[in-house]
């Protein structure tokens, strides 16, 4: 071919290169864009979380008014000293009640934590007027020996505590006032809410609550509201 030739089909096929080229940077400008349209868009928003039911506040005064007052039973306590004990012997104070075993390894040591918190929350002159009271539910093996070896193991202060136990048929009386619920288990061992309850000076309740709901310095003014009560 001459060389005319050769030139008029270089220019032929040159528009049909550049076609090729403009489409090909078409074709990758428009993935560009698609990709950043990707990136541009925002993930979905996550489900908001289901609300959590609040747990239950502690009783007060006015939703335990109709509870009956504790020194109605006739129960008879013995504490760790083996000194025998009326219900209500400590009638004319504010008492701390709740019911445990010392033999249970899980719940019956932090209660007693709690009420220890809730002793030292207490300023010094309504800390010596205030009675600490446990009722075993294991009357059988709650010894005074056993329960002056808690009481030791665990650095409670017996002038203000008396840990106690009582007849079987009072435990469950006790532990209905108190709303205390509890079984005995096929190996010995006690299944047991534990209930804080606090009394004023006829025994009547001004509070009461799952130990791990109470704040040592809620009820704490609690307490105090009683002393100040003739």
């Amino acid at each position: 071919m001459s060389a005319r030739g050769l030139v008029l089909l270089a220019l032929m096929l040159l528009p049909a290169a550049q076609g090729c080229k403009d489409a090909r940077h078409d074709a990758a400008a428009v993935e560009a864009t698609a990709s950043k349209a990707e990136l541009a868009t925002p993930a979905p928003a996550p489900a908001p979380a289901e609300p959590k039911e609040p747990a239950p506040a502690p009783k007060t005064a006015s939703n335990t008014a109709a509870a009956p007052s504790i020194y109605e039973l006739s129960a008879k306590l013995e504490d760790q000293t083996g000194k025998a004990l009326a219900l209500d012997a400590f009638r004319g104070r504010p008492v701390v009640v709740s019911m445990f075993y010392s033999g249970c390894k899980a719940m019956c040591p932090l209660l007693i934590t709690r009420l220890q918190g809730i002793e030292a929350a207490l300023p010094k002159e309504a800390r010596d007027s205030t009675q600490f009271l446990l009722i075993s539910f294991d009357p059988e093996r709650d010894t005074p020996q056993n329960l002056t070896a808690l009481a030791t193991a665990h650095a409670i202060d017996t002038t203000h505590w008396s840990l106690t136990r009582t007849s079987a048929s009072s435990v469950q009386e006790i532990a209905a006032v108190l709303d205390i619920r509890y079984r005995r288990l096929p190996n010995g061992e006690f299944a047991h809410s534990s209930i804080v309850t606090v009394l004023d000076r006829a025994g009547l309740p001004v509070l009461r609550g799952e130990d791990s709901e109470l704040v040592p310095g809620e009820v704490a003014k609690v307490i105090a509201g009683v002393l100040q009560t003739p």
